[in-house]
């Protein structure tokens, strides 16, 4: 199974990661449950990626979910952690592609993802960039990092930058070998 996870930096300034579950819901009438320990601002995070999702059906392939009959649960685990920020948009779309696309059990991987999208999927820098790749190199847990090309991570294994969730898609499916 491939676990998404997102980078948070706590109260106390340590760096922790929460996992990005999803379930997909068919037959369903359109809803998105979204639970966890959340303040606003990540649900509309949720709300944003899965609008542009549905903005862009060929991002799915083959995989085809009428998306208005389909009802999606997104859980961010670790109830200790609160999610509050628009920086988890790029794992939470990486997440529902993953689940949309039936390739969540494509490989045994561990991926740690960062950055803001926007309705258009655009990936915008966040901050503490530096920080999470020190928390990706230092954790072990991770086998990919994905970030916003505009954090300047340079060229490093195992990383991939990029400034949109089609590069983002394309170069994820590319690593877990379904590529063109």
């Amino acid at each position: 199974m491939i676990r998404v996870c997102v980078p948070a930096i706590n109260r106390k300034e340590h760096i922790l990661s929460f996992e990005v579950q999803t379930a997909v819901l068919a037959p369903g009438v359109g809803l998105c449950h979204v639970t966890g320990n959340l303040d606003r601002v990540i649900e509309e995070t949720v709300q944003v990626s899965l609008t542009h999702i549905k903005q862009n059906p060929s991002l799915l392939g083959a995989a085809r979910f009428d998306l208005h009959r389909t009802d999606l649960h997104v859980h961010l685990t670790d109830g200790s952690i609160v999610k509050e920020g628009s920086s988890a948009g790029v794992g939470i779309a990486l997440a529902l592609l993953l689940a949309l696309s039936k390739m969540r059990n494509r490989g045994n991987l561990a991926v740690l993802a960062t950055g803001e999208i926007d309705l258009y999927g655009n990936i915008h820098d966040v901050g503490a960039v530096s920080e999470k790749l020190r928390y990706f190199d230092k954790a072990g847990a991770f086998d990919y990092m994905v970030v916003p090309a505009a954090a300047k991570a340079g060229k490093r294994p195992n990383v991939l930058a990029v400034e949109s969730v089609q590069e983002m898609w394309a170069g994820f499916l590319a690593i877990i070998g379904e590529g063109k």
